[in-house]
């Protein structure tokens, strides 16, 4: 399959899957299984992270759903055609080839190459006793282009079949016009397969609008004047549907130019910017940065010293996984998120050994206090006892003390004495005061986040 849909001289592009899935009557799961493989090939080739299309999931579906759609209505028109021509001269021959075209299509899906090649002579008979069945030339040029590779034969097979099927006005036109520009480029005739692609936007209109048209047309334009209005259409294209960033790295028309290359490192870049923006605005809103912390917790440091580490693996994954932009930030504000409460607690805890350690330190401190306390109710209670002593006694050896001097002295003394020493055994370190107010900020902060998970 990849030798068919992958060739070596001219890489892949989608046009040939969409002439497999049709010849081989695929369904949409067949079709999107042979995208992935072809693509996955295309990226393994190129060194080339195949993870990608994992994050493509959805665009991969949505672009083989309209390649299964088309398949189903060739089928569709090729049977109405040979339907309408029963009763021609040459309906005996179109009998035949129908019988030639499902031949070749059991013949590709039982990959017989023994199969292929009986039917290419009787294929190329067919194109010359009816040369008006633009079907069987089709089928001739493609077996020419993807199994002979012979693009002159294919081109003059095509270019017969073209004049028949624009007639005609037939849904296979679209086909054998795009055929012929791929083949006429691979010869070198690069004006000639432009004109051939103008030919197929005009014979097709309705379809301009459409992702793939568009992806050619910029191709072959690119092949005769690499412009920037090519760059600012695929620009557009990329940016709609990101599926065409892996077709633009994996083309081998593209390239060579480097202004395309250019352009794809600059989505690469302008995505990192976009997923840090976002991630920075779902930080804004998050619990631990409006909630208050001690100021040594720097919130916009601690969001750009992680998120650098997030943008050295991000710098790795390409655009397409790029652009799942919301998810890639709810990931990185969840871990940053994880990351804070750690940092919270761990501070916390911190802040907890200091104000123990300090408190220890500070004991003696609260020791003296009570020492000096101990020493005034000592001062308060002799004093009461010694003048009681002498008012009952009227001992001499009281005579000479003058109570109106001494209690005033005895007073002040008690009373520094009791402040001084209350003040110290109640006092706590000055640093600990501002731990205690950081490490009740940071209680705070984790109790409240604790309450809202748990009311999630």
């Amino acid at each position: 399959m990849t030798d068919i849909l992958c060739q070596p001289n001219h890489g892949f592009q989608r046009l040939y899957l969409e002439s497999y899935a049709y010849l081989l009557g695929f369904n949409q799961q067949q079709t999107n299984s042979t995208l992935q493989q072809a693509l996955c090939y295309k990226l393994t080739q190129k060194k080339l992270n195949t993870d990608t299309l994992k994050s493509l999931e959805i665009k991969l579906l949505e672009s083989t759903s309209i390649i299964a759609t088309k398949s189903r209505e060739l089928e569709q028109a090729r049977a109405e055609y040979y339907k309408a021509y029963r009763h021609d001269p040459h309906s005996s021959q179109d009998q035949e080839a129908v019988s030639l075209h499902n031949a070749l299509q059991d013949a590709l899906k039982s990959d017989s190459s023994k199969q292929i090649n009986d039917l290419k002579s009787k294929l190329h008979r067919q194109t010359k006793d009816n040369p008006s069945n633009f079907w069987i030339a089709f089928d001739v040029a493609w077996l020419y282009f993807h199994i002979e590779q012979d693009m002159q034969k294919a081109e003059q097979q095509l270019i017969q079949a073209a004049d028949y099927a624009l007639q005609e006005k037939s849904p296979l036109t679209n086909f054998i016009l795009r055929y012929l520009a791929y083949a006429q480029l691979i010869l070198g005739k690069n004006k000639k397969a432009l004109e051939s692609m103008q030919t197929v936007i005009k014979s097709s209109p309705t379809e301009q609008e459409h992702p793939q048209p568009i992806f050619e047309s910029i191709q072959f334009n690119c092949l005769v004047e690499a412009s920037y209005k090519q760059q600012i259409m695929l620009q557009k294209l990329i940016r709609h549907n990101p599926l065409y960033y892996i077709y633009t790295q994996t083309d081998e028309l593209l390239h060579s130019y480097k202004n395309i290359q250019s352009l794809l490192l600059r989505f690469h870049i302008e995505k990192l910017e976009q997923i840090k923006k976002c991630t920075y605005k779902q930080w804004q809103t998050n619990h631990f940065y409006q909630a208050e912390l001690p100021e040594e917790f720097n919130k916009e440091a601690l969001f750009n010293d992680n998120f650098q580490s997030y943008q050295t693996l991000l710098s790795h994954q390409t655009y397409p996984v790029l652009c799942n932009v919301e998810n890639i930030s709810k990931k990185i504000i969840k871990q940053l998120d994880t990351i804070a409460n750690k940092q919270l607690t761990m501070t916390q805890t911190r802040y907890i050994k200091k104000i123990i350690e300090t408190q220890k330190q500070w004991k003696k401190i609260n020791q003296f206090g009570g020492i000096l306390l101990y020493a005034a109710v000592i001062i308060s209670l002799a004093s009461i006892l010694l003048w009681v002593a002498a008012t009952v006694t009227e001992a001499p050896i009281f005579a000479n003390i003058d109570w109106k001097v001494l209690f005033p002295k005895l007073i002040i003394a008690v009373s520094l004495s009791t402040v001084i020493g209350l003040l110290l055994m109640r006092s706590t370190p000055p640093m600990n005061r501002k731990r205690f107010k950081q490490k009740q900020l940071l209680t705070n902060a984790l109790e409240s986040k604790t309450r809202k998970d748990f009311q999630k």
